[in-house]
């Protein structure tokens, strides 16, 4: 489900603590925390939701006579599930994906936080060079693009100076489709 305008770029990287498994070299350290279960799962009655370690909410699903939920956190976002291209070589710092499943139909609400070390006004560039049609809005502390397709899609994309300089670039998307 693409959006009408953009050109797909190089794909952002995922965040650290969904990277790919540590070389050989760290064999033994990696056996032993491979032995430990990186999320617990929890049973309920209608689904389940996973815990990671601190007793942070991972994942969850329940089914219901009016449908099936779902959530997700922490999951790699690729320009395929926003429609929209992600910024070259940007850092996934953390997601969200909610998802609703109806006879409505379907709807998917991902976001998706976002770092780089090149500052706010080439991150601005690059967005309004490749989202054409959106409704952008300037201020003093961000600016916000808007892409919305009534009954399918609204996707908008936030860009403001880090913290730690660079940009922070935060994607809202919600996707539906119909039965």
């Amino acid at each position: 489900m693409g959006v009408a305008g953009c050109a797909p770029p190089p794909r952002a990287r995922a965040p650290a603590n969904l990277a790919a498994p540590a070389a050989a070299a760290d064999a033994p350290a990696t056996a032993a925390a491979a032995d430990a279960p990186a999320e617990t799962r929890i049973e309920h009655e209608g689904g389940y939701y996973t815990e990671d370690p601190s007793g942070r909410v991972m994942a969850s699903e329940m089914e219901m006579a009016e449908g099936k939920l779902s959530y997700r956190a922490d999951k790699p976002i690729t320009e395929t599930d926003l429609g929209i291209p992600l910024y070259p070589g940007a850092t996934q710092v953390s997601s969200n994906v909610m998802s609703s499943q109806n006879k409505q139909g379907d709807t998917r609400v991902i976001i998706g936080n976002f770092t780089t070390a090149d500052g706010v006004e080439t991150v601005r560039a690059f967005f309004a060079a490749r989202l054409k049609g959106a409704q952008v809005t300037d201020s003093a502390y961000a600016t916000d693009f808007v892409i919305s397709r009534p009954r399918e899609s609204m996707v908008r994309v936030i860009i403001r100076p880090a913290e730690t300089g660079g940009a922070s670039i935060t994607v809202n998307a919600t996707l539906n489709q119909a039965p």
